[in-house]
């Protein structure tokens, strides 16, 4: 009940609240390696937190750690999905 309360003010206010997501580790991995990538633009939606939230599990978020570790050690975008990461 309490969450279409919330729904119902955010839409008076002309608010919606973010869809929630849960990213595929591919999705981090391509965000990391190609700029232009739809995967990018879903990541930096998610970090901006305005349409999307990334949400997770810990395990989930563990198994992001271990392929970032590995996939993203060299990419100047990893500071910013191990800010994802930490935050989904």
């Amino acid at each position: 009940m309490l969450k279409g309360v919330l729904r119902i003010l955010g839409r008076l206010a002309g608010k919606r609240p973010p869809k929630r997501v849960v990213l595929d580790t591919n999705v981090l991995i391509a965000a990391a390696w190609n700029k232009g990538s739809a995967s990018r633009r879903i990541v930096e939606a998610c970090l901006e937190g305005k349409d999307l939230r990334a949400v997770s599990s810990p395990a989930l978020r563990r198994e992001y750690e271990f392929i970032l570790k590995r996939a993203a050690r060299k990419s100047k975008y990893r500071k910013s999905l191990q800010h994802l990461v930490e935050t989904a």
